[in-house]
């Protein structure tokens, strides 16, 4: 564990923005104002205020409420992961602010930007649509498809921050929460650079699972991007994964990063863990990220982490010498903890196993055994990491 807890700090956004950081990603004209959304938005607006405090800043960030003492600043914080009233009011106010204010800017965009970029045409249909949300994100939909429709029903997402801020340029640094080369999809594509149709894959979508919006989707294609703008990826979960297999190699462990396909399910990517486990020569260590999929049952406690754990004790039960981890790196797995462990010296009830997977409690089956990460907000967020230890 203090390999994962070096890589997390070394990959951590508040380390992110230093002296030369505009120089070294090519920004040839001054930045005169700086917006900052989602987890990640209070370490890297600290980062961003050591070099230059004096730039007017808008930072919106996930609760809970972190204090942020700067005249330059206008510090929000909204809801997630599902949106709500008072993300709309926030995101009316980012709105004003974009408008009102002028010049070239820099944006920061990470995990938890979808919920927070909350703003309907019309407010009257802010209730419906928050329903709307939350029964897309209790269902297994790959959050890249689920991104399409929240595109589709907010003007600041699909490209909708990008159109206010022009006709000056943006540069744009994402703190990817999903698979590397969807890195523009984060915070369902804020600042655009996708060439697709949003419009008819979130009716495609909207379909499939029969529910229905208040309106007719008008939002479609995004506009490009401006000549002199561009969307980097800052960082993401596979340069974490090569940070812990630096760092195991280090003190001269196998080791292997196996990579699942995103939209697996929990039991799938538990599958191909187990799998992967039988062709690796002990002693070893596989390492993986990703953000498995499940269907969310209301009252249960529990999350990625804790069934992707769950998951595998099932099919390690009769194997030995073997330690399993899964940590949400922002800290919040669902609503569990802040993952979860489990290792081949605890004692499985495999029918307790079976009925915390069924009812969505993993999370309780856990805790109740000490077998947690305590949850609490990291202000990072670059998707789940898994270990596996093969002794």
């Amino acid at each position: 564990m203090p390999i994962i807890t070096t890589s997390l700090k070394e990959l951590s956004p508040d380390r992110a923005i230093y002296k030369n950081f505009f120089e070294d990603y090519g920004v040839k004209t001054p930045i005169q104002r700086a917006l900052f959304i989602g987890k990640c938005a209070i370490p890297l607006y600290k980062s961003f205020s050591k070099i230059m405090p004096d730039i007017p800043s808008f930072v919106y960030s996930t609760k809970p409420l972190q204090k942020i003492v700067n005249e330059k600043a206008i510090v929000r914080f909204g809801t997630h992961p599902y949106p709500s009233l008072e993300n709309f009011e926030i995101s009316m106010e980012l709105k004003s602010w974009l408008n009102k204010t002028k010049g070239d800017t820099a944006v920061f965009v990470s995990g938890g930007s979808s919920s927070l970029l909350f703003l309907p045409e019309k407010k009257c249909f802010a209730e419906e649509l928050i329903k709307v949300e939350e029964k897309l994100l209790s269902k297994r939909i790959p959050i890249k498809k689920l991104n399409f429709v929240r595109m589709a029903i907010s003007q600041l997402r699909g490209g909708g921050v990008a159109e206010l801020i022009q006709p000056y340029n943006f540069f744009g640094f994402v703190w990817c929460d999903m698979e590397p080369k969807d890195f523009k999809f984060v915070g369902s594509a804020p600042l655009g650079g996708i060439e697709i149709d949003f419009k008819k894959e979130a009716e495609k979508i909207l379909e499939k699972n029969r529910i229905q919006i208040p309106f007719e989707i008008n939002r479609t294609k995004m506009k490009s991007l401006p000549d002199g703008s561009f969307i980097y990826k800052l960082a993401d979960g596979m340069k974490l994964c090569q940070l812990v297999e630096k760092g195991i190699g280090e003190i001269g462990v196998n080791r292997k990063i196996i990579k699942i396909k995103e939209g697996t399910s929990s039991i799938n990517a538990a599958e191909i863990i187990f799998s992967e486990s039988q062709k690796i020569k002990r002693p070893s260590v596989l390492i993986g990220n990703g953000e498995f999929l499940e269907n969310i049952i209301k009252g249960g406690r529990g999350g990625r982490c804790s069934h992707l754990a769950a998951n595998v004790a099932k099919l390690f039960h009769k194997k030995k010498k073997w330690f399993f981890a899964a940590l949400a790196t922002d800290g919040v797995d669902g609503s569990g903890d802040g993952g979860a462990f489990i290792h081949s010296e605890e004692k499985l009830d495999i029918s307790e196993i079976e009925k915390a997977i069924a009812n969505f409690n993993t999370a309780n089956y856990f805790r109740k055994r000490g077998l947690f990460f305590e949850r609490k907000p990291t202000r990072n967020n670059l998707r789940d990491l898994w270990v596996l230890t093969l002794e």
